[in-house]
């Protein structure tokens, strides 16, 4: 091996603010896509709850 392909390899200690922006970016798209999936079930929750068609909750007596 070259000098040149000897300075090319693997040096983990030298780029650990790297891996920490690394890590922290995986971080925040993670807990970004969380929040998301949280509001579109709120959403469906809701739809769901307003639709004409779902049941009622109380049902209602045929002498009522």
């Amino acid at each position: 091996m070259s000098g040149s392909a000897m300075s090319e390899f693997y040096l983990p200690w030298k780029c650990e603010s790297e891996q920490h922006t690394y890590e922290k970016c995986e971080y925040e798209l993670v807990m970004e896509r969380m929040l998301q999936m949280q509001k579109i079930r709120e959403r469906e929750a809701q739809l769901k709850g307003q639709s004409p068609q779902s049941l009622p909750q109380i049902p209602k007596t045929a002498n009522a």
